[in-house]
């Protein structure tokens, strides 16, 4: 079954209308971002009911992904799927789980959703609280049963998925700021010509053109100390498949340091 119906069942009913029709607690907002999430959820079960492909466009900024068990869907790719609904949304129940600020510009929401399996599905979403619009979503305990709750290694897979969807949507998004804001404020990359600060990579990224496709894929993931490390294949730029390893600090979801494995083919 298509991954992507999550996002689709995940909007499909109003907040306080299905909670109450399922018998669960009335989830009451205790913060500004709460409400936020809560009349995004609330405008998104009206859009999606109106089966109008430019209102629903508006619900995604221009560099939106879905991270699925296997692949990603575009904005493009995730209208395409939501103007052309399989299943009766009514079926189906969506709360918000929590929500936490991620940036100034942004907070992250985790839904379950209730009705597709007997057990509940869990997505995270980023959402720009200026635009209110989707940045990225994520995908992986519904279709992804290589990968459980009871496994250790899933919350360190759920970051680095996490971080490559933020980086193929605020790459796509050509804003600057967004870029800027995917790594800590001393952060340090090792190119292969030299050391980049967050400042001159971010120049850097914003140099490719627009029309470049990249490609982010999740190699492999390890925990040392407080840290978590990812190795990232990047197919798209300067035209070869780059093998480039980040950290994050286990508190945080900015990126903290990197580096290019393959320097004899890298020209930066």
């Amino acid at each position: 079954m298509n991954f992507l119906l999550l996002l689709f069942f995940l909007f499909s009913s109003t907040f306080w209308v299905g909670a109450l029709e399922a018998g669960i607690p009335k989830k009451t907002p205790s913060n500004p971002d709460e409400v936020m999430t809560q009349k995004f959820l609330r405008r998104v079960d009206t859009t999606l009911k109106s089966r109008d492909v430019s209102i629903i466009s508006e619900l995604f900024e221009p560099g939106f992904m879905f991270k699925r068990c296997q692949g990603t869907f575009d904005k493009n790719q995730t209208i395409d799927f939501l103007t052309h609904p399989p299943f009766d949304p009514n079926r189906f129940l969506a709360i918000y789980k929590s929500v936490q600020p991620m940036r100034p510009s942004s907070i992250e929401f985790k839904a379950m959703v209730f009705g597709f399996r007997p057990n509940y599905i869990e997505a995270t979403f980023s959402l720009n609280k200026k635009d209110q619009q989707l940045e990225w979503g994520v995908i992986l305990e519904s279709q992804c049963p290589e990968v459980s709750r009871t496994d250790p290694r899933y919350s360190i897979e759920e970051k680095g998925l996490r971080m490559i969807t933020r980086f193929a949507s605020a790459l796509e998004s050509r804003d600057t700021s967004r870029i800027y804001e995917l790594f800590e404020e001393d952060f340090a990359f090792k190119g292969c010509k030299g050391i980049y600060n967050r400042g001159e990579l971010t120049g850097v990224l914003f140099k490719i053109p627009a029309k470049q496709k990249l490609v982010f894929n999740l190699l492999s993931f390890w925990e040392y100390g407080s840290s978590s490390f990812f190795n990232v294949k990047i197919n798209g730029i300067e035209n070869y498949e780059m093998d480039v390893v980040f950290d994050m600090s286990n508190d945080s979801e900015e990126v903290s340091g990197g580096g290019i494995f393959n320097c004899d083919k890298s020209h930066f």
